[in-house]
C-alpha cells in the first residue's frame, strides 16, 4: 500500500526549494556586508582585507550552507563599489555604520526576474570576520546568520 506515491519527487523540490533560499540568503548576506565599505571609508573604519576567507550562511536555524572564496583587493573593491550580483539591483533605505564596525541595513534586492527580496540585518564588520545576522523575507519572513572568517592573506 502506497500512501504517498510521489514523496521522493516532493523531497527534490523541497531539496531545491533549499538551495534557492540559501542562495538568496547568502547573496543578500554578503551584499550587506560588502556594501559597508564606503562606510567604513568615512569613518576611518578598517573595512575586509583581501585573501582567503570562508562564508557560512544558516537560515531558520536548520539550512546550512558554506563555501570559500579568494578574494582578491581589486574583488574587494568591485564589491564595494557594486554590492549585488550581477544583474541584480540592491536599495537599502537604511545604511548606519558605528565607528567600532557596527551596522544596520535595511533594504530590497531585485533579481533579473524582478523577484523582490526584503532584506533587514546587523551584525559587524572586521578585517578579518564578518558578521549579520537578520531576516529575508521572499514570500516568507526567514531568519537568517552569516559568518566570514578570514583564513589566510594568501590563497591557496
Amino acid at each position: 500500500m502506497i500512501i504517498f506515491p510521489n514523496i521522493d519527487k516532493l523531497r527534490v523540490v523541497k531539496n531545491k526549494m533549499n538551495k534557492k533560499l540559501l542562495a538568496v540568503l547568502a547573496l543578500a548576506a554578503s551584499g550587506v556586508i560588502l556594501s559597508a565599505a564606503p562606510l567604513n571609508a568615512q569613518n576611518g573604519s578598517a573595512r575586509p582585507m583581501p585573501g582567503y576567507w570562508r562564508f557560512s550562511t544558516t537560515a531558520v536555524g536548520l539550512f546550512r550552507d558554506s563555501d570559500e572564496h579568494c578574494l582578491s583587493q581589486a574583488e574587494v573593491d568591485r564589491f564595494y563599489n557594486n554590492p549585488c550580483k550581477r544583474n541584480s539591483v540592491c536599495v537599502y533605505t537604511t545604511k548606519v555604520m558605528q565607528p567600532d564596525g557596527t551596522v544596520n541595513f535595511d533594504g530590497v534586492w531585485t533579481d533579473r526576474k524582478n523577484r523582490v527580496t526584503k532584506v533587514r540585518a546587523n551584525g559587524r564588520l572586521l578585517p578579518t570576520q564578518m558578521t549579520l545576522s537578520g531576516t529575508a523575507t521572499y514570500g516568507l519572513r526567514i531568519p537568517f546568520n552569516f559568518t566570514a572568517t578570514r583564513i589566510s592573506a594568501t590563497c591557496p
